[in-house]
């Protein structure tokens, strides 16, 4: 016969898979976020109660952990999910002033998602006073499809401001400061905190680039798997082509003068993915000449790649 959809609440604001259903009787469900372990319950009517299963999970540190969904709004008036995690050592006086350090971090490239999922370090920092947050920008996959193309080839910039937008959102809400933002990307995500401390470093305290393509123009002729980056950001066969990939580089995009936050820009030796050796050191160095502020650019060159990193070959 005919259903009709209840809202159960869940306690805490995470991922939700099915795991099994029971005829008439409801499901049994899992459920994890960016603070706490995969646990099981079973959901039936409006309610969902926990298995009893030795799983990890224990209710009281999931109490001491706050999760939220927030929507940012970007330059072109889109709004951008973003993921917030963060405990009672970031609050003063039983709330959030602006004083607790942020780390943000996105991927927004190839239509890829990222769902919540228990990371110990998020954990750790959260226990430690700084606020947790994920941008949905577009170019992932999160709002479908549609969300994917929105941000590739001449529309990558959309990625940049929707991370631009999610950081001043945080900000206006007093979850951060300016100057008090560490943003960090990775492989392809790390093109976001390269273009965005180019775009808007008054924003940043820190930046940590982690083994991406910063000269998007050298990568797209060298690294073995440039080919796939065509459809997400430009490529060297034809003029306009160029132009997006230069639009897309962060090392094109430096300018003359920048007052740089912090910045820490990390590659591998051994990195199938990226040619990044050489190209990192002439990011660094131009980040270098180009920065009137005391706040050091730093490259951390270090053995292994993408395998070491992320355990794919």
């Amino acid at each position: 016969g005919a259903t009709t959809a209840v809202r159960i609440p869940m306690p805490v604001e995470g991922n939700v898979r099915l795991a099994r259903v029971q005829s008439g009787a409801g499901a049994t469900v899992s459920l994890d976020s960016w603070a706490t372990v995969q646990h099981w319950l079973f959901a039936s009517g409006d309610t969902a109660r926990a298995l009893g299963i030795d799983d990890g999970y224990a209710a009281s540190a999931a109490a001491d952990v706050i999760t939220e969904r927030l929507q940012a709004r970007s330059k072109d008036g889109t709004m951008v999910p973003v993921s917030v995690v963060y405990g009672k050592a970031a609050l003063r006086n039983g709330r959030l002033d602006g004083t607790a350090p942020l780390l943000i971090e996105s991927y927004g490239g190839f239509g890829q998602s990222t769902d919540p999922g228990m990371d110990p370090l998020i954990r750790y920092l959260v226990e430690q006073g700084v606020v947790y947050a994920w941008a949905h920008v577009r170019g992932g996959g999160e709002l479908g499809d549609a969300w994917h193309m929105a941000a590739t080839r001449e529309r990558k910039q959309n990625t940049f401001d929707d991370m631009i937008g999610a950081i001043e959102h945080l900000i206006a809400k007093r979850y951060t400061s300016a100057k008090r933002v560490t943003l960090s990307g990775m492989s392809f995500g790390a093109t976001i905190p390269g273009m965005v401390m180019a775009q808007r470093p008054d924003l940043l305290g820190a930046v940590l680039y982690e083994v991406g393509e910063p000269d998007e123009v050298r990568g797209a002729s060298t690294d073995p798997t440039a080919a796939r980056n065509i459809a997400e950001i430009g490529d060297v066969d034809t003029p306009e082509g160029i132009r997006m990939l230069m639009r897309t580089s962060p090392y094109h995009q430096v300018p003359d003068t920048i007052a740089l936050p912090a910045v820490i820009v990390h590659s591998a030796s051994d990195d199938y993915n990226f040619s990044t050796g050489m190209l990192a050191a002439k990011y660094v160095a131009r980040l270098q000449r180009a920065n009137s502020s005391a706040r050091p650019v730093l490259w951390v060159p270090t053995a292994g790649g993408h395998t070491t990193l992320f355990g794919v070959s």
